[in-house]
């Protein structure tokens, strides 16, 4: 259990730290989505982080029908996303999707000089659950619920996990 504790410390599911979440939310939409359903997937997305204690610096969206392979929000509205990090403090990135691992680990290189993370929609969920499960049955199911998640990003990470 300690090597999986140990893991999801790695990755980011369990926090040790006590530093102030400062967030910027993206989200990816079709092209012909309405305000309205807009508006709901973003306070959806930004009342799933104030239940995790964060705080929204920023909200943008990009209409897009399909999203980039490798950053899944594109190079260039990742270098603005950045530019805006950098001025407003904010250290995690969450996108309003499911992102690949690949896509989690090319924008985590890309944001590392910055000292900010990203993170998915089932990220942010699996922490919330975390953060609130109390009984031993119930931290149980919230890591094996993060393992199975995190599972596919840990193939190929060779050297960065020969010490667990």
């Amino acid at each position: 259990m300690y090597i999986q504790k140990d893991l999801l410390l790695f990755f980011g599911y369990m926090d040790d730290k006590t530093q102030e979440l400062r967030v910027f939310l993206v989200d990816i939409v079709n092209k012909d989505i309405t305000p309205e359903l807009l508006a709901d997937r973003m306070n959806e997305l930004e009342n799933l982080l104030k239940t995790y204690g964060g705080i929204v610096v920023l909200k943008k969206f990009q209409k897009k029908d399909q999203p980039d392979y490798q950053t899944y929000i594109g190079k260039g509205k990742l270098e603005e996303i950045m530019a805006d990090m950098v001025r407003l403090e904010a250290n995690l990135l969450i996108i309003g999707n499911v992102l690949k691992p690949s896509q989690i680990y090319h924008i985590n290189e890309i944001l590392r000089p910055i000292n900010a993370k990203v993170r998915d929609r089932v990220d942010l969920i699996l922490k919330i659950f975390d953060k609130h499960a109390t009984s031993m049955e119930s931290r149980l199911q919230v890591e094996l619920a993060a393992i199975r998640h995190m599972g596919p990003r840990i193939v190929g990470m060779g050297m960065e996990l020969s010490r667990q």
